[in-house]
């Protein structure tokens, strides 16, 4: 009964999300004056880089904890090796270095791995960052540029008919000129 009640709040939270979209994307994209279309774009921007922030900070907590883990790890090691070092011959002691560095390689090859691994992943996510940034201004600037574009086409349509008159005029003039009207 539980799990059925807390997927019934779920779920309408869901739906009151999903109306409340619904609703921007209205404001937004079907609004009929210019302030109201920069208002809901405004701010769908700031919910975006809210919900960005908020994704990132939720990461970097993840993150620290698991550093705090790990360093408790490697304290906990340490004083076990320490232990282990007291306790061994000389012979057994290089035997226990060698191993030593040749895991301390081997860590430095993953975090090495691992860096590249990073490395290339924020390269393409800054790649496609770069993408979204041209797309959006491209679409902003077609937006904004639409009323010039209404106008430019209008004026373009005007002076083609001018020119087709004009042909006209001077083709019945030329006809005129030359008798082949009759009066």
């Amino acid at each position: 009964m539980r799990s059925a009640n807390s997927a019934l709040f779920k779920w309408i939270e869901y739906c009151k999300e999903r109306k409340w979209l619904r609703g921007l994307l209205n404001r937004c994209l079907g609004g009929r004056e210019v302030g109201l279309k920069s208002a809901a774009f405004r701010t769908w921007m700031h919910m975006v880089s809210a919900a960005t922030e908020e994704e990132m900070s939720n990461e970097l907590d993840d993150l620290r904890k698991q550093n705090e883990k790990q360093r408790a790890q490697i304290q906990e090691v340490t004083a076990k090796y320490n232990v282990m070092i007291g306790s061994m011959s000389d012979l057994q002691k290089k035997q226990q270095e060698q191993a030593m560095r040749s895991a301390t390689k081997m860590i430095q090859m993953m975090k090495g791995k691992a860096l590249t691994s990073t490395f290339m992943s924020w390269k393409q996510y800054a790649k496609d960052e770069l993408a979204d940034k041209v797309k959006m201004v491209r679409f902003l600037a077609k937006w904004k540029n639409q009323g010039v574009s209404k106008c430019f086409m209008g004026w373009v349509t005007m002076i083609a008919e001018d020119k087709q008159y004009k042909a006209i005029v001077k083709k019945f003039v030329m006809r005129m000129n030359n008798g082949c009207v009759v009066r």
